[in-house]
């Protein structure tokens, strides 16, 4: 990875990880999985992406 992006929580601010920025640094924003489950109770969980 050249670039990097930190991924945090948008409601709680906890740190996600990090993921491939493609060209670009900075913070992205995303949802863990105990703040969807506060927010969308019964709701599974989104899976990532795999393509």
């Amino acid at each position: 990875m050249e670039s990097v992006l930190k991924v945090i929580c948008m409601y709680c601010k906890k740190a996600m990880g990090q993921k491939d920025g493609k060209g670009v640094e900075g913070e992205s924003s995303s949802i863990c999985p105990e703040c969807w489950a506060k927010h969308w109770p019964g709701e599974p969980y989104p899976e990532e992406d795999k393509q």
